[in-house]
């Protein structure tokens, strides 16, 4: 939605008492509106003569059979009828202000973006202070990640948060450290570290959970393995290194962070060794059907 588009309309409605002093405030305008016009009915009578004389004064004083003075005198006594007049009709214009029953107020978006909350349904009461809808922002959206206190001396003004989503978890975001919080929790030990992200494609939303990695400390070398590779075998991860031909060996890895379809190995596989990715699973089958097995593997 855009900045200014309409969003709600407001009928603001009175109270019984505020009501009957209404009702009590109209009565008496209503008088006083019937008075003036009575008023305005007899100023304009009295322009319209104040005209006349004035133009018969005039016309008089041509024929030098008028005084200046008698002539300037009618030009006064006209203008101080069209000026009560002119009054009159002000004041009339003041009453059409009528005190009403209900008013309406519109409430219009304040900024651009996209309605996230909606608190009250058409025709609820609605106090002061409250929120009618909740609009956000999403081409800007942050990400809380908490930081474990030994680690917050390897945060610096720099560094950049690198997480998945479980709806996109082939594609990294990237974000910038906003802010960390300067308490830290006593129960888990850690800070709250914001991080601002772009989100112009809008695939994220507000409520997601993500898979943060932290770019900090010094860099150091890791191997990388395709995430499909890794299995779980009774709550370890394993991999199947080819050895030779149709011969395989299954090995316990310990896994490091994810770098986008891939995977940090701490231990297990050592450089140049290929493991299995497609047909991984079906070895692990293999194993636990040795008879009816097509390849060779080996247990670490």
């Amino acid at each position: 939605m855009s900045q200014g588009q309409r969003l709600a309309t407001l009928i603001q409605t009175p109270t019984a008492a505020e009501a009957a002093q209404i009702q009590i405030e109209n009565t008496r305008l209503e008088a006083e509106r019937r008075r003036l016009s009575q008023l305005e009915i007899e100023a304009a009578a009295r322009l319209e003569e104040a005209t006349h004389d004035l133009g018969r004064s005039k016309r008089l004083y041509e024929k030098k059979a008028y005084s200046a003075k008698a002539l300037e005198a009618d030009e006064l006594d006209r203008t101080a009828a069209a000026a009560q007049l002119e009054a009159v009709r002000e004041q009339l214009k003041a009453l059409h202000a009528v005190p009403a029953a209900n008013t309406t107020y519109e409430v219009h978006a304040p900024i651009s973006g996209t309605i996230v909350g909606v608190n009250k349904s058409s025709g609820e009461q609605v106090t002061a202070g409250e929120a009618i809808l909740e609009i956000a922002r999403l081409d800007k959206v942050w990400v809380e990640a908490p930081i474990f206190e030994k680690d917050l001396g390897k945060l610096g003004k720099d560094v950049r948060a690198i997480f998945t989503t479980a709806a996109f978890p082939d594609k990294e975001f990237q974000g910038r450290l906003v802010s960390v919080n300067k308490v830290v929790d006593e129960h888990s030990r850690a800070a709250k570290a914001i991080f601002e992200v772009p989100n112009t494609t809008g695939e994220l939303s507000l409520g997601m959970q993500a898979n943060v990695r932290l770019d900090a400390g010094p860099p150091t070398s890791v191997l990388l393995i395709p995430r499909e590779s890794v299995l779980d075998n009774e709550g370890k991860k394993i991999v199947y290194v080819l050895l030779s031909g149709e011969e395989f060996e299954r090995r316990d890895v310990v896994l490091g962070d994810e770098y986008g379809k891939k995977v940090a190995v701490i231990s297990g596989v050592k450089p140049g060794e290929r493991v299995v990715t497609q047909g991984a699973y079906q070895l692990k089958l293999q194993e636990l059907r040795p008879a009816n097995a097509g390849a060779h593997t080996h247990e670490v």
